[in-house]
């Protein structure tokens, strides 16, 4: 398991298999020791934002630049039926930058 582009890996287990649980009620990861595996956890490299959808609900990704790197533009759109709260619009383009509270990039 890796990461995406512009993340680190910051705890968890890289490498693991498929297994049943010891209850034989379905799927357990374990490392290649078989040992429990741990999920694999990351944050955003220097300079990148999160992903731009983290606690959004009813809405998509419908155009990204530069991937999520400080500059980058993404447009944001509403699934049918749904609207902006602040705005009422159906699209809102955000832009990836390092001012605010956060230096290594927020939208």
């Amino acid at each position: 398991l890796t990461c995406e582009r512009g993340f680190i890996r910051t705890s968890g287990d890289d490498v693991i298999r498929c297994d049943h649980n010891d209850a034989g009620t379905g799927p357990a990861y374990r490392r290649s020791d078989f040992a429990l595996a741990l999920p694999l956890k990351c944050r955003p490299r220097d300079g990148y934002c999160p992903p731009p959808l983290e606690g959004t609900e009813h809405a998509y990704v419908a155009d990204i630049s530069q991937g999520l790197q400080v500059g980058s533009r993404v447009e944001l759109r509403c699934q049918p039926g749904y609207a902006g709260q602040d705005t009422g619009e159906d699209v809102q383009v955000i832009i990836c930058d390092d001012s605010g509270d956060h230096p290594d990039g927020d939208w």
